[in-house]
C-alpha cells in the first residue's frame, strides 16, 4: 500500500508544470498533464494525469480526476483516483472511486475502494464497499468488505456484510451479516461532456481498428453512461498494456 510509505507524496506549486489558482473562483473545467494545486474555489471538473492537490482553503465543487488526489480543504461532487488522502480537517462530500484511501478528517458519500483506512479522529458518514478496511476512527453508515478490522477506539454505526472480521474492542452498533456487494462500480461523466459519442469513438479509432463493434454500440438505445461502460469494457478486452487502457479511458471521458 502506498500509505504504508512514510514519504509525504507532494507538488512543488512553484513548478513550471503545475497549475495554480490562488485566491481566484474557476468557473469552469480545469484540464492538464501533470498536476494542479488549488488554494482558491472551483466550479467544474479538475482532470490532470498526475497529482490534485485541494488547498486548505480551498473549496472544489465538481468532479475531480487524477492519479493522486491530496485534500487539505473542501470538496464536493465526485472524485476517481488511484490514491486519495483526506487530511485532518478536510471535508469531503462526494461519491468515491478509489484502489487507495486514507482518510484522517471528514468523508460523506458513497466510496468503492482497494483499501480504505480510516485514522483515529476520521469520521466517515457513507455506504463503503471495500475489500480491505481498517477502522481507527468512526463510520456510520453500512459496511462491505472482505477484509474488516475494527481497531479499540473505533466506533461503527450500521450493518456489516464481511468475509473476514477482526474486532480489537469496537464499539458496533449494527448486525455482522453475510457478505454481498452493496455497490457496483460506474462510469460517472462531466455532464458537458457525455453528450457527443462521435468524439469517443474517434478516440477509441485511435487504439484499436473494430469500428463496426464500435458503431454498433454506438447505435443501442441505451444512455451515453451504459454505451461508454461497453466501450471500456471492449478496450479491455483487446488491450493489453494498463497504460493505454488509462490513456484511452480518459479519452473516453472527457472527449470534448
Amino acid at each position: 500500500m502506498l500509505f504504508n510509505s512514510e514519504k509525504e507524496i507532494t507538488i512543488d506549486p512553484n513548478s513550471t508544470s503545475t497549475m495554480q489558482t490562488y485566491d481566484a473562483k474557476v468557473i469552469g473545467d480545469l484540464v492538464g498533464h501533470d498536476s494542479v494545486y488549488i488554494n482558491g474555489e472551483v466550479d467544474g471538473c479538475v482532470i490532470v494525469d498526475n497529482i490534485v492537490v485541494v488547498g486548505e482553503e480551498a473549496k472544489v465543487k465538481g468532479k475531480i480526476q487524477a492519479q493522486h488526489v491530496i485534500v487539505y480543504g473542501e470538496v464536493k461532487g465526485r472524485i476517481e483516483c488511484d490514491y486519495l488522502e483526506i487530511k485532518k480537517d478536510a471535508l469531503v462530500v462526494a461519491n468515491i472511486e478509489a484502489r487507495e484511501i486514507r482518510v484522517l478528517g471528514k468523508l460523506q458519500g458513497e466510496v468503492i475502494a482497494y483499501d480504505l483506512t480510516a485514522e483515529e479522529g476520521s469520521f466517515i458518514g457513507t455506504v463503503i464497499q471495500v475489500n480491505r478496511l481498517e477502522v481507527k476512527g468512526s463510520v456510520i453508515g453500512d459496511i462491505s468488505s472482505d477484509a474488516l478490522h475494527l481497531y479499540e477506539n473505533a466506533y461503527v454505526k450500521g450493518d456489516l456484510y464481511v468475509n473476514g472480521f477482526m474486532n480489537e474492542g469496537a464499539s458496533i452498533k449494527g448486525e455482522v451479516k453475510e457478505y454481498k456487494r452493496l455497490l457496483h462500480q460506474k462510469t460517472n461523466l462531466c455532464s458537458n461532456q457525455a453528450q457527443n459519442l462521435n468524439n469517443l469513438k474517434d478516440a477509441i479509432n485511435k487504439y484499436i481498428n473494430n469500428s463496426e463493434y464500435i458503431n454498433d454500440i454506438l447505435k443501442q438505445k441505451c444512455d451515453s453512461a451504459d454505451r461508454v461502460t461497453k466501450l471500456v469494457e471492449f478496450i479491455k478486452e483487446h488491450i493489453s498494456s494498463d497504460e493505454e487502457i488509462l490513456k484511452v479511458t480518459r479519452l473516453i471521458n472527457y472527449s470534448d
